[in-house]
């Protein structure tokens, strides 16, 4: 199945693409995912599109194909020049694989095997230059994800760690986590030591898929880092401090919930809500539903109607009505737990219909496996 997922997301529904696969391996097959590497796959982009471009053009798309994302701005700085804008427009207009990420044209990215083609033909050296100063543009711009990916790229693993630290510090709790624990794995465990967002991140994700020893080793880790950062956040940022800790402690609960050890649990949850006040409104939402979460396996459900009522006003003041959907799933199943049934469909059903309106439906299949697993 992972084979299979790599090759859709190289092929980024190509289909010459998969006659290409066949040609190079003789017969269909997702045992190996096709790579601009391949002769098949050079020969292709060599013939039909590169052989026809300008030198300039040439030029110009190898070395912007180090970006994931091209915009006229961002390759203006990268290259020191001007006029890329228009480069991309007529790339795109020649017909080559550059696909607009927006309706106004103004942002594109290039077909992963063509960028891997163009690549190719840039000295490692360059490489090296022009992603060290991509980095520096993507995360002066914010897009400290793509600063991260780049870091990785170039083989600097401690520096993907600092600025994926900073994406979770900015964001801990509040969007989806996947691409970023995706970035997490990739980084090498040493350079991960340190960063106790980053470790609090994987140990809530070894919770979940019941990977306890795991989970008990990263918040090990974590609790290590808030240590030793403690002195100087305690002179310079002490509610960030205050913070970090009680996210440990959050975690702590988690754990003790999934070794089954309720008197754990049941003070650890105690020692959040005296302290909930501490947390930001953003991170606040997550970890009140995770209480919410505790109480009902504690089948403490007065406590559990408490929290709900607070937990939702808190979401409800947020932007992003999307971190209220693991709440109601919680609240639905305390529900079902006390025979309110027909209450608790009623939420589910609201829920998922406004989430395959807004968000598409798969993203409301995502919800209904949140929700059986809950």
């Amino acid at each position: 199945a992972g084979a299979g997922a790599n090759m859709v997301a190289v092929l980024d529904g190509w289909p010459c693409g998969h006659a290409l696969h066949c040609r190079a391996m003789g017969a269909p097959s997702h045992d190996r995912v096709l790579s601009g590497a391949w002769k098949a796959v050079r020969d292709y982009y060599q013939e039909e599109a590169i052989a026809a471009l300008s030198q300039e053009m040439r030029d110009f798309l190898t070395q912007a194909s180090i970006l994931e994302q091209l915009g006229g701005d961002i390759c203006d700085r990268l290259l020191d020049r001007t006029g890329s804008a228009q480069m991309l427009a007529q790339a795109h207009d020649a017909g080559l694989d550059i696909v607009p990420e927006d309706p106004e044209y103004s942002s594109f990215r290039l077909h992963p095997l063509f960028s891997q083609v163009l690549m190719a033909g840039l000295p490692v050296d360059q490489q090296d230059r022009l992603r060290s100063r991509a980095i520096g543009l993507l995360e002066a711009a914010g897009d400290l994800l793509g600063a991260c990916r780049q870091a990785l790229s170039r083989g600097d693993h401690r520096l993907a760690a600092t600025l994926l630290e900073k994406q979770y510090r900015r964001d801990f709790a509040t969007k989806s986590e996947a691409n970023l624990m995706t970035l997490a794995s990739s980084i090498q465990p040493a350079e991960r030591e340190g960063h106790p967002y980053i470790l609090l991140a994987m140990a809530q994700t070894a919770i979940l898929s019941f990977q306890l020893q795991r989970a008990r080793e990263f918040l090990s880790s974590a609790r290590k880092a808030v240590e030793e950062q403690a002195p100087m956040l305690e002179r310079d940022d002490p509610e960030s401090l205050k913070l970090l800790q009680l996210l440990v402690v959050q975690r702590e609960m988690m754990l003790a919930l999934g070794r089954s050890d309720m008197e754990d649990a049941q003070k650890l949850c105690d020692q959040l809500l005296r302290n909930i006040d501490h947390i930001p409104p953003k991170q606040r939402v997550i970890v009140l539903t995770s209480l919410l979460q505790a109480h009902l396996e504690l089948y403490n459900f007065r406590e559990v109607e408490r929290i709900y009522v607070q937990a939702s006003h808190e979401a409800n003041l947020l932007e992003s009505w999307v971190s209220a959907t693991p709440l109601e799933t919680f609240r639905a199943r305390s529900l079902f737990y006390t025979g309110r049934a027909a209450e608790a469909i009623e939420i589910l059903e609201t829920r998922l219909r406004r989430l395959e309106r807004e968000l598409g439906e798969g993203t409301a299949f995502a919800a209904i496996a949140a929700i059986v697993l809950a």
